[in-house]
């Protein structure tokens, strides 16, 4: 008997909560990254389906956080 497994990875931009089961962080721990060390535009971006400023989706890239967090750790 054969069986077949699958492997799926996600998307490079994820939302807070697969970011959150990627990498262990917390809600909040992951709003104060991005308020002070993160990048927009890099690590994260804000996005609107409609197109309006005041987008208040906000997508994580997590190679880019992973990336920074092998930096932050190598520079501490």
């Amino acid at each position: 008997m054969t069986t077949l497994v699958e492997l799926v990875q996600p998307n490079d931009w994820v939302e807070e909560k697969m970011l959150s089961q990627l990498t262990g962080l917390g809600r909040k721990t992951i709003e104060e990254f991005r308020l002070n060390v993160w990048i927009e535009g890099v690590e994260f971006i804000k996005v609107s389906p409609s197109g309006r400023l005041n987008a208040r989706k906000v997508l994580y890239n997590r190679k880019a956080i992973d990336k920074s967090f092998y930096n932050y750790q190598r520079i501490a």
